[in-house]
């Protein structure tokens, strides 16, 4: 099938996934082959053709030879940005602000210019895409313009200016500070402002910093946290002596050495070894698997009655924790009279608190599931730190916030054939079981090609088969037993 019919021109468009030198991805087998039987296919019926690639797309090339292809095919062409069009919107307003907001924050932290900012465009620190990064290069210079002025008028400034400014005073020599101890915590969600800021009050000998900060718990970069700060601390305050704190008092150990390994996955991630001396728990992490989204509000009901039972005479504490604010839709209502505290909130805002009980629903591979699919805009990389190029980095991270929460136990509601590659790790790594809703192992087979995926039953025309649930991206088959 071709990619579009444009019926005012009678014409067809492809649009080629090939690079500038015709390279397509290399995962994509035999896409070559695929393009020159396409254009032998309209050779020989005579259809016309137009072609466009993702080369012509990233250096806005494509829209001029598509409006000289269009304009002398006798296509009138309408340049209306407010013309109403179906389907999603390239952006919509309130994401663009929130993304400039981002991105001047970012720009404020880290001191860049817009003449740094287009020097690391044209290093390609932000990909491909260049024609639309300068397009928001001078969207954002015009706004940020016109907020510096609307500072200036006012007479005001914003937090970054504090920051900034309190930091050129201490460097200036304009104000002494008095204190030779400072003390910082939650460290690892320094910005490079606040560390220049930090480092600027214990600059003069006599001074000494003492930072608290786990690095494991790092989930506020797109507000501006840069990981480096604490992975890279001497870099930045000198030399330092380190201690880590590897007791805790609150999950037990079996749930520690399965949450320890998860998160340094990661090789930016500080290496330590956390040991408790809480009493241990045999099956720390449940998966609980639901047929879809809809089921896991009875199976968060189902979890709680078990955990009634199991507990009798003893008031539990347990917390529903949501990737996101909707999912309180999945909370129950009526537990708090069996002798369980209940509370619904969201991991971030659960980051310091615990429970004996977590419940974590939507570990599903969806775009809004957990991980989170949704890829900060690929622009505020130019004003953003080295990228941690760990995938799922920061999900990573907030996902040990919200299953070391527990005194106790964690578990896990996945969706079936939508598995979490969370799910899918913890599953491949620590072998713990998949249970449906009454709590008895549910037939979860992981795919042994891509060790992500789970194998379910699919049929063929020579029968019916085993398949990969992340069919196309994995294509591995097994012929069932006749």
């Amino acid at each position: 099938m071709p990619d579009f019919y444009l019926p005012d021109a009678d014409a067809y468009l492809e649009h080629w996934a090939v690079n500038a030198k015709g390279e397509a991805p290399a995962e994509f087998a035999g896409y070559k082959g695929g393009m020159a039987w396409k254009r032998q296919v309209h050779a020989e019926n005579g259809t016309r053709l137009l072609e466009t690639t993702m080369a012509d797309l990233w250096s806005g090339q494509l829209f001029s030879k598509l409006e000289s292809q269009l304009t002398a095919l006798g296509v009138k062409l309408d340049p209306n940005p407010d013309r109403p069009a179906p389907g999603r919107q390239p952006i919509e307003s309130p994401r663009l602000v929130r993304t400039i907001r981002a991105f001047l924050t970012h720009v404020k932290n880290n001191r860049l210019t817009m003449e740094e900012l287009r020097s690391r465009l044209d290093t390609g620190v932000a990909g491909t895409f260049r024609f639309r990064h300068q397009m928001f290069l001078g969207l954002f210079e015009k706004l940020w313009d016109r907020w510096e002025a609307r500072l200036r008028a006012e007479r005001v400034i914003d937090f970054e200016d504090m920051l900034n400014m309190a930091a050129d005073c201490l460097e200036r020599g304009q104000w002494q500070n008095p204190y030779e101890l400072v003390m910082v915590d939650e460290f690892q969600d320094a910005s490079q402002a606040r560390a220049r800021l930090v480092a600027a009050l214990v600059s003069k000998p006599g001074r000494y910093l003492f930072a608290v900060g786990d690095d494991w718990q790092s989930i506020n970069r797109f507000a501006g946290a840069d990981l480096g700060v604490m992975s890279e601390f001497e870099k930045h305050f000198g030399k330092a002596v380190t201690l880590k704190l590897e007791t805790t008092f609150r999950c037990p150990q079996s749930l520690c050495d399965i949450t320890g390994k998860f998160i340094q996955q990661n090789a930016r991630q500080l290496r330590k070894a956390v040991r408790s001396p809480m009493e241990q728990v045999v099956d720390p992490i449940r998966i609980v698997r639901v047929a879809n989204e809809q089921q896991t509000k009875s199976a968060i009901e189902t979890v709680i009655s078990r955990l009634i039972e199991s507990h009798a005479g003893g008031k539990q504490s347990v917390y529903v924790l949501g990737r996101y604010k909707r999912d309180r839709t999945h909370m129950p209502t009526h537990y708090s009279m069996y002798g369980v505290d209940l509370q619904f909130m969201t991991v971030h805002s659960a980051k310091g608190l615990e429970a004996d009980h977590i419940i974590i629903p939507g570990l599903s591979s969806d775009t809004m599931g957990f991980p989170c699919r949704i890829v900060d805009d690929p622009v505020l990389a130019l004003a953003m730190p080295g990228e941690d190029s760990h995938e799922f980095a920061e999900e990573r991270r907030l996902f040990y916030v919200g299953l070391t929460r527990a005194r106790k136990t964690v578990t896990l509601i996945t969706i079936e054939r939508k598995e979490s590659t969370f799910v899918s790790e913890l599953i491949r790594d620590h072998g713990i079981k998949v249970l449906n809703v009454d709590g008895d192992e549910s037939d979860a087979e992981l795919c042994s090609s891509c060790r992500v995926g789970f194998l379910v039953p699919r049929k063929g025309k020579w029968g019916p088969f085993m398949g990969c649930s992340h069919y196309p991206r994995c294509k591995f088959t097994r012929r069932l037993a006749r």
